[in-house]
């Protein structure tokens, strides 16, 4: 993937729900994966761009995963759902 002028690596901080820890340990996110337990929550820190393709892989983990860092990539995934969920909602009444 080629970095585009101004794009910087940023510290992305996941939180993962105790049950799917064991899975999320497995299946590493990415190689400058680090990961902890806290309040029962799985913590998950990578060093990445955010782009595309993470939103995506963080949204493929459905009510498993919050983004707690960095807010503007929390607010995207937000909405993000919000727009699903719209989309479901607005299907209901055409039914």
């Amino acid at each position: 993937m080629t970095k585009k002028p101004g794009e910087e690596i940023q510290e992305i901080v996941l939180e993962f729900s105790e049950d799917s820890a064991p899975y999320v340990k497995t299946k590493p996110i990415h190689t400058t994966q680090r990961t902890e337990e806290k309040n029962g929550k799985l913590i998950v820190r990578i060093e990445v761009i955010p782009n595309y393709e993470l939103e995506s892989q963080i949204l493929s983990y459905g009510e498993i995963a919050r983004v707690l860092e960095p807010v503007d990539l929390k607010r995207r995934i937000e909405s993000n759902l919000s727009e699903s969920l719209r989309n479901y909602q607005n299907n209901q009444k055409r039914e």
